[in-house]
């Protein structure tokens, strides 16, 4: 039972990462907030179709709305942006989730954490001021700071809405429902950034590249990782589903051809590192000990 789970996890990194790889040819030329939306609609379909099966329930959609806008509109979209400065540059910095999760998790649901875990942030830390480094003094990509500060925007956006979800959840909803509620919500803001903003050109290629990267990431990698959970711990399964953006960094290097730096590869596995002991550590403690 422990490898079906262990092998499902492995489904879900292959499915991540390589839906980073079409995203990032998708949002090449297409506007952030156009790409995020396709995205969101097709996953939406997918995820109503579920809920209308187990009931539809409202609990808690308050926390959902707040998720759908904290994290497809400031996570998602942010991290879109990020792409456009390559994978090498935005993947890594997401690591800095954790950061944030904690942060959040402390402050609005009084979670405490174990030294290990506090040891796992402070890691993370070091492997993204490694990265930083890197990519600033050996100009990888072009404007690598701008990349940095989207996918950090993300970063804050995700962790807000990982935090928003579990309260929701909390509160009574269903996953499912939860999810319907999040992406709806998620649609209409787009929706209105999008027609704002007029930025609807996109070609059917890059249709197609968001089509396959929700279905991945969106679909495949996220019933995987939820279907693991049944045969091992959640922390085992999102500490082995945390490495995936090795995994992509090195898909887009030989994929895309993005470089990597030696310096950048130890950056990385730093702070793959720190959200190994960041997950492995930040259940021991449990909230309101």
């Amino acid at each position: 039972m422990k490898v079906n789970g262990e092998l499902l996890i492995l489904v879900s990194i292959v499915a991540f990462s390589i839906s980073d790889l079409f995203d990032r040819v998708a949002v090449i030329d297409t506007d952030p907030f156009l790409a995020t939306l396709i995205k969101c609609v097709i996953i939406c379909v997918f995820v109503l179709a579920l809920a209308m099966r187990e009931g539809f329930n409202t609990r808690g959609s308050l926390y959902f709305v707040a998720s759908g806008l904290v994290s497809e509109i400031l996570g998602s979209a942010s991290f879109m942006r990020s792409l456009r400065y390559g994978i090498s540059v935005a993947l890594p910095m997401i690591q800095s989730q954790v950061i944030f999760t904690a942060v959040l998790s402390f402050l609005l649901l009084h979670e405490r954490l174990s030294r290990k875990a506090y040891v796992g942030i402070a890691v993370v830390f070091s492997g993204l001021v490694v990265l930083a480094y890197s990519q600033v003094y050996n100009v990888v990509s072009q404007s690598p700071v701008l990349g940095f500060v989207f996918a950090l925007i993300a970063s804050l956006g995700w962790g807000a809405g990982a935090v928003l979800w579990k309260l929701g959840i909390e509160h009574g909803a269903s996953s499912n429902s939860g999810l319907v509620v999040h992406y709806l919500t998620a649609i209409v803001a787009l929706l209105f950034i999008v027609g704002v903003g007029g930025n609807f050109h996109i070609g059917l290629a890059d249709v197609r590249n968001l089509a396959v990267a929700a279905l991945l990431d969106g679909i495949i990698g996220m019933m995987a990782l939820m279907h693991s959970m049944r045969y091992i711990s959640a922390t085992r399964a999102q500490t082995l589903k945390s490495t995936y953006p090795l995994l992509a960094c090195l898909l887009a290097f030989f994929v895309l051809g993005e470089p990597i730096t030696g310096l950048m590869a130890v950056g990385m596995v730093i702070a793959t590192l720190g959200v190994v002991l960041f997950e492995n550590g930040k259940s021991a403690e449990p909230a309101g000990s």
